[in-house]
């Protein structure tokens, strides 16, 4: 995955540029608070890129993802997988399961302990920005 990297939870709020070199594991990890503040991290090849934590008020209630193309130079964007995705819910909720919406992507998620902890793995499809010239 090549690209601009910016994650958004509460407003859209950018971080400075990072490269994602070809071939890279990136790890997120979002994480909510009873206080209701909003931690996120992002990890490439294991050193600490970016970092934010957010006083919202409220907490994140889905995880959204999309490919964007700045500038008309990115053409066809690989296919690409989160793997070893794990989900932990301050309550258990056997039903979290069927609210995976995918679009352009296709995945599952499982739950190990009635509907506490969810894991998974999405493969997210190749996607194409054509010019808009």
């Amino acid at each position: 995955m090549n690209g601009l990297l910016i994650i958004f939870i509460a407003g859209q709020v950018a971080q400075p540029y990072v490269r994602v070199p070809k071939e890279t594991q990136i790890d997120f990890e979002v994480s909510a608070s009873s206080a209701k503040k909003t931690s996120q991290k992002v990890w490439i090849s294991g050193k600490l890129v970016s970092q934010q934590e957010d006083d919202a008020g409220w907490l994140p209630t889905y995880l959204y993802s999309s490919n964007e193309c700045y500038q008309d130079t990115c053409g066809t964007l690989n296919g690409y997988t989160w793997s070893n995705l794990t989900i932990t819910l301050s309550a258990a909720d056997k039903a979290f399961g069927n609210t995976l919406s995918l679009t352009g992507a296709t995945g599952s998620l499982d739950t190990p302990d009635g509907g506490k902890t969810w894991t998974g793995s999405i493969k997210i499809n190749k996607d194409h920005f054509p010019a808009s010239n």
